[in-house]
């Protein structure tokens, strides 16, 4: 699989990548308002964006396409008034030594995890490589005591079953769904969640 065009948050003047994609669910709310860009490999989205956080409050500062070929801002067509992303409720994970993608991470890795609710910061954590991986499973654990969990866990087999179905696959070799939604959530825990549950 192609790697993605990675979007960037800035904070406090420095720029970082990010795992996942903000605005991802606005879009899914809004079918509308997406902005029509080329598909390529590495950018199956159509968009890529940079945000900023600005005074505890989370902005989108640039929206960019691929249009005849060549990166094109969409921003004014999609947000003409304001960026605040007053929608977004959800967890930012930044690696504040930008090694992200570094295997070979030790202990003295610096996470900053924010907890953002209506487009502002609610809550922000400092966290290193264990505490990180602490909070993860923790999260996880609170995580399925919610409703949210049942309904992702619901749409997630749906997805699975669908796809199967698409491909031509036989139902008998229907993979493990349990299994599976377990192994996403403890990769993508931070990002489906919407609140620190931990506290």
């Amino acid at each position: 699989m192609t790697k993605q065009v990675s979007e960037i948050i800035k904070y406090i003047d420095r720029e970082y990548l990010l795992k996942g994609y903000l605005l991802e669910e606005y879009f899914k709310n809004n079918p509308e308002k997406k902005p029509e860009g080329e598909i390529e490999t590495s950018l199956w989205r159509g968009y890529f964006a940079d945000y900023e956080i600005i005074n505890n409050e989370l902005f989108v500062l640039n929206l960019t396409i691929i249009k005849n070929g060549k990166y094109t801002s969409a921003i004014k067509d999609v947000f003409p008034d304001s960026r605040k992303m007053t929608w977004f409720n959800g967890l930012i994970l930044i690696d504040e030594n930008e090694y992200a993608n570094n295997k070979n991470l030790n202990n003295e890795t610096s996470f900053k995890l924010f907890e953002i609710k209506n487009g502002n910061i609610s809550k922000i954590k400092t966290l290193n490589l264990d505490e990180l991986r602490e909070f993860k499973f923790l999260q996880l654990e609170m995580f399925k005591l919610t409703s949210e969990y049942e309904i992702l866990k619901e749409v997630y087999k749906d997805k699975v079953i669908d796809n199967h179905k698409k491909y031509g696959n036989k139902q008998d070799r229907l993979p493990n769904i349990n299994e599976r939604f377990e192994n996403y959530l403890q990769e993508f825990i931070i990002e489906v969640s919407k609140e620190i549950l931990t506290d």
